[in-house]
């Protein structure tokens, strides 16, 4: 799955590595972004693509803990009900530097930090839908979607967020696309210059958004 992550690029490297032709994001940067924080997405509409913002989550129906849905399992999304919809016309690029992930050691779970040692910000695959706030109006709200841990995140967990590079992040965007071909950036993919590392506990509470949360430590 992917349950935190880091965005600390500037906005003018987003805007030159994905053709964004307009600007509406606010975000600020975070070394540790949780569930229900805005996030830096990138959109596309009438072959313009947009950096906005948008809340990480959507609201689970018939939830009386407003938990929030902040995962989306690229095999099955586009059949269920709360996402099938988003996927076939709401499809975004949730920017990142990188992400954690917790592994099981017995009772324990021990925190690492994926990242790409080699690039910038790299798109996570989203899917978006506009969701009603308190006092009226509406907001849009996304998911990550995730698949299969590829060889180098395995060892610390099944699942990893859907990363799109290249044309493929260009195919996702695409809200006029084939299903079929876009199914088929889903599955995981290995990358040269992905690099995971053990990092602090520091990182567990989302109050701790500081550089610190992406240092090394020892193993």
């Amino acid at each position: 799955m992917c349950g935190r992550f880091v965005m600390i690029s500037n906005v003018d490297e987003i805007v030159e590595q994905y053709g964004v032709v307009r600007v509406a994001s606010r975000a600020r940067r975070s070394y540790n972004i949780a569930p229900g924080s805005d996030v830096v997405v990138v959109t596309e509409e009438r072959g313009e693509r947009a950096l906005v913002d948008m809340r990480w989550g959507f609201p689970m129906i018939g939830s009386r803990t407003n938990r929030l849905l902040i995962n989306a399992r690229s095999e099955t999304a586009d059949r269920k009900p709360s996402f099938r919809e988003a996927f076939r016309k709401q499809r975004c690029l949730v920017m990142a530097d990188g992400y954690y992930e917790w592994e099981s050691r017995g009772k324990s779970r021990v925190p690492w930090y994926v990242h790409f040692v080699s690039r910038g910000p790299v798109g996570l695959g989203g899917l978006f839908r506009f969701i009603p706030v308190p006092g009226g109006g509406v907001r849009p709200a996304c998911v990550i979607m995730t698949t299969a841990a590829n060889e180098c995140t395995r060892p610390i967990h099944d699942r990893m967020p859907v990363i799109l590079t290249g044309e493929d992040a260009g195919l996702w965007l695409d809200g006029t696309g084939d299903q079929e071909l876009v199914k088929n950036l889903l599955c995981p993919r290995d990358f040269s210059d992905m690099e995971a590392y053990q990092v602090s506990t520091l990182v567990n509470s989302p109050g701790n958004d500081v550089p610190d949360c992406i240092e090394p430590v020892a193993r």
